[in-house]
Order: C-alpha cells, then structure tokens, then sequence
C-alpha cells in the first residue's frame, strides 16, 4: 500500500513538473526566442539606426555640397535644397511610422508581458499547489510510516506470544491417567484424551486406629475423612479418685489426672512415728506425710513442710489410708492429717507443730 502511494506520487509530480517546465520554456521562448518580441524589437531599432544612418549620410553630403560656393547654379541649389527637405520629410514620416510600430509593439509587448505574468503566476500557484500536495503526501507518508511501525510491533508482540505459547506447550508432560475422563488438552504437542476417574466427594468416618486407603483418581475437595468423637471411643466410669495420683487417663472423651494415694507403689519410708522434724534427702519426687493425734480431737496440732508444691493436703477427725512401701502394707485407721507434695528432687524438712494445750501430732513419713 505505501509503495503504490508513493509510486502514484511520483508519477503525477514528474508530470506536472514537465508540464510546467514546456510552459515555462514555451513563454520563455516567446520572449527572447529568434522569433520572439524581444529579439525582434531589437533587429527593429537595429534597422531604424542602421537607415537614418544613411539618410544621415545623404544629407551630410548634401549639406557639405552646399556649403561649396560657386559649384553650383541657384537651380542645382534649389534642388539640392529641396532633395533636402525630401529626405528629412521623409526621415519623419519614417519616424512616425517607426514610432507607430514601436507604441504597437510596445502594447502588444505590454500585453505578452501581463500575459507572461498572470502565467508565471499561474505557475507559481501551480508550484505552490504542488509544494503544498506534496507536504500532504508527505505527511501522509510519514502516518502511513508510523501507522507500519505500529502494525509491525503488534505483530512482533503476537508472534513473541506465539512463541511463548508453543514454548509452554513444549514443556508440557501430562498423560491420560493424569487428565480427568472424558476431558481433552494438549500435551507434548498432541491432543489427549483424559481417563482419570472423576470421584466427585468422598468420605468416611474412622475410628482411633482405623485407617482409610483414598482411592486413585479426581477429587473436587468436598469429601472428608471424619474421626468418631474421643467420647464414643472412650467410654469409662472411672473419676480421678479412681486413678493414681499423677497418672492420667482419657473418660469419656476427656483427660484425667488421678488424685487416688491409696497405693503408692514402693514408696521409701523415712520416718516412722516421730513427733521429731524429720529431713527427706534428696533425689524424690513425691513425699507423702501422715499424721496421727496422740491428743484429744479437739486440739489441733499441723504438720509443717518447708518447700515443695502442695498436691494433697487435709485434715480430718479420724480416717482410713493403706500404704504400700517397700514391699508391704501399712494401715491408718486414726488418720487426722494428710499432705502429698511435689518436690522435685531436693531435700525437705517435715516437721509437727504443737497445737492447743501442747497437744502433739505422730508423723509417717514416705518419699517415691
């Protein structure tokens, strides 16, 4: 398209230029040519110089035979005289005639002139017509330039994306297991038909134990695998009083931690009936002190113990406790004071304080 634009331009400006130029040339020609108003307006007042030059001549000789006395008779001079006043008559009617032809030239000249000029100025608004048709072609040269520039990087950006597209295409490795059934894409440059199972949601409820194989396939993330509650699975009677002190259970969903210190396993005994402090070395975890009144009920002696954390600790008018240590049974029908702590592996003081009226307190003391 811009080549057939630019073809048609320069055809039609070749033309008008040539066109312009044989009229330039022919007006040119008109003037100065061999022919034209110029040349022969001068060969004119050549011829008119070259004639009254020799009718100069004439009556110079006329004038000089005259000025030469006695040659001549009164007749010859007479006719000298009137040979004279014919040449000069006759140099003015020529005069005239010339100036006649002169004025007409003059005016036919003037008028091949105002010719000549409303020509070139036809030739100048034809120049300037062409100028100014060119500017345009030239502008719409330099649109077409651009709008080609424009329509060239569209088609650098498409076929960049083409290229990348057939570059992602390359990398492409799926296989028909791996596509979902009845399903079609493109995979290392061929098209291929999926035939992976389409399992929609699936789901199931497991027990604590059970285990759920996920069969193979497409899966649209609705399914769930669902555990049965903790308290379906655990179902118990038994409360933390039922169950060692420190040891945990799960009842009935929820998780217990045992209070029971009615059987301490193979607890050490430290000390045995003592209203003395006594010191618990290092190296347990757990001391268990019990204390028996030796005093009537309404007094109230205590038992003191210097550090540890307080798990367990009561008082009571007469209770029941059975201790294993060290392999054998100990029973307390008389129970008065309880207290069970935590002690983390350092050494303690238990002592008995005095209560009312000086009454005392027998302790037992057992650390495991």
């Amino acid at each position: 398209y811009f080549s057939l634009i630019f073809y048609s331009l320069t055809i039609d400006n070749i033309l008008n230029i040539i066109i312009l130029i044989i009229l330039a040339g022919v007006s040119i020609s008109t003037l100065v040519g061999d022919n034209g108003i110029i040349t022969k307006t001068k060969q004119a007042r050549e011829n008119i110089i070259y004639a009254g030059e020799q009718e100069q001549e004439q009556l110079n000789q006329l004038f000089w035979e005259m000025d030469q006395e006695g040659i001549y008779t009164e007749d010859e001079e007479d006719a000298k005289k009137d040979q004279m006043i014919e040449l000069l008559q006759k140099q003015v009617e020529e005069l005239k005639e010339q100036i006649a032809n002169l004025q007409q030239e003059n005016t036919e000249l003037q008028e091949q002139v105002a010719d000549l000029n409303a020509k070139i100025e036809e030739l100048n608004k034809q120049i300037t017509d062409l100028k100014a048709e060119i500017s345009e072609k030239d502008i719409q040269i330099a649109d077409l330039k651009k709008e080609v520039a424009t329509k060239q990087e569209t088609i650098n950006n498409l076929q960049s994306q083409l290229d990348t597209i057939n570059s992602q295409l390359a990398q492409t490795n799926a296989t028909a297991a791996q596509i979902l059934k009845n399903y079609k894409a493109y995979s290392k440059g061929q098209l291929v038909t999926g035939t992976m199972a389409n399992n929609g949601a699936v789901s199931k409820t497991l027990n604590a134990g059970q285990s759920y194989t996920i069969p193979a396939g497409y899966h649209n993330g609705s399914g769930k695998v669902t555990a049965n509650s903790l308290a379906s699975q655990t179902s118990a009677t038994a409360t933390a009083a039922d169950i060692t002190s420190g040891k945990t259970a799960w009842v009935n969903g929820k998780k217990i931690t045992g209070s029971a210190l009615n059987n301490l396993g193979n607890a050490k005994l430290i000390s045995n009936k003592t209203t003395s402090a006594v010191t618990v070395p290092a190296g347990y975890d757990y001391i268990l002190v019990v204390g028996t009144r030796n005093t009537p009920l309404n007094y109230d002696p205590s038992i003191s113990v210097s550090s540890g954390t307080a798990l367990l600790d009561l008082t009571f008018k007469g209770g029941t406790l059975t201790i294993q240590y060290e392999g054998a049974w100990s029973t307390f029908n008389s129970m008065t004071i309880c207290k069970f702590y935590k002690i983390n592996g350092t050494s303690v003081t238990v002592s008995p304080v005095v209560g009312n009226k000086g009454s005392t307190v027998e302790m037992y003391v057992y650390a495991f």
